[in-house]
């Protein structure tokens, strides 16, 4: 079992005790659900991103969230110029979701192309990368879309912007310094649900650690039995582990995406703000309606 980790999941812990009450509830219930799809045995770590990813957009859906994210398909600002990160149980979606429906030979190609593209990913270092622009492997550049967009990271879902273009103009800034806005509550309950799987698996002698997207699935394809030996608790995916910690990963940029919780002065900060909004709407519609 792998017992690297424990500092995260106290940190994560730590850092909910912090935000509201309504945020603890939904990082515990998470974090239970996490921990029935962990025991339901080596077939269903593959879930665990998807369904919380199903969750998350219909407690979005309820709460009637107002001013999404400008993210449409075709923007694709945040898809070049970082590395992109995931989960083990996230590679082992993807995997199989690309797998599906692929002959033999179509998949020994896919093999081949994403080991390929794993070796450059894991040779270009974070100034190189956002230099060039560097587009994810899974991003399709003609059209703009993601090919693996139905199982993407979490990461990627939380990663969100309210102004498309200020994401260009950051996209184009080679001193990174220019910020994206993005809309609090993405982020925060996609981060929240990611951090519930984080310390699930952690509690349960898994690695969790942040993996690079590209060699994390090449290692997922190659390997048949990836999901079952990673369930087992082999560190299979040790060549694709980042340098970062999933919980207490550092801000490189402004609102750059960041693999793990979002620090609880920015769940605080961030539905403060949310709240303060929705007022200020409130008090322009009724000037609106006295007009």
């Amino acid at each position: 079992m792998i017992e690297r980790g424990r500092g995260d999941s106290q940190a994560i812990r730590a850092n909910v005790a912090q935000a509201s009450p309504a945020l603890q509830a939904f990082f515990q219930a998470e974090l239970e659900r996490a921990k029935e799809v962990l025991a339901g045995g080596a077939e269903s770590p593959s879930a665990l991103a998807e369904s919380a990813a199903a969750r998350v957009a219909q407690h979005l859906e309820r709460l009637g969230v107002a001013d999404a994210p400008a993210c449409t398909r075709g923007c694709s600002f945040c898809c070049r110029g970082r590395a992109v990160e995931a989960l083990a149980p996230e590679a082992i979606a993807i995997a199989a979701f690309l797998a599906e429906a692929r002959s033999a030979g179509e998949l020994a190609r896919l093999r081949a192309q994403i080991a390929e593209a794993s070796q450059r990913a894991r040779s270009l270092d974070a100034e190189r990368r956002w230099r060039e622009q560097t587009p994810c492997f899974f991003l399709n550049t003609e059209t703009g879309a993601c090919s693996i967009y139905p199982v993407r990271p979490l990461v990627c879902r939380l990663h969100n912007s309210v102004d498309r273009d200020q994401c260009q103009r950051a996209s184009e800034d080679m001193t990174q310094n220019t910020a994206v806005p993005r809309h609090g509550a993405y982020e925060i309950l996609y981060g929240l649900a990611q951090s519930a799987i984080i310390v699930a698996c952690q509690d349960a002698g898994l690695d969790a650690r942040s993996l690079e997207l590209t060699t994390a699935v090449a290692i997922a394809l190659a390997e048949p039995e990836a999901s079952a030996r990673w369930a087992r608790g082999e560190a299979i995916f040790e060549p694709a582990a980042t340098q970062r910690e999933p919980a207490l990963a550092s801000q490189a940029a402004p609102r750059a995406v960041q693999p793990g919780l979002v620090p609880p002065e920015r769940l605080a900060e961030s539905a403060h703000n949310a709240a303060r909004n929705a007022r200020k709407r409130e008090r322009k519609a009724r000037r609106s309606g006295q007009r």
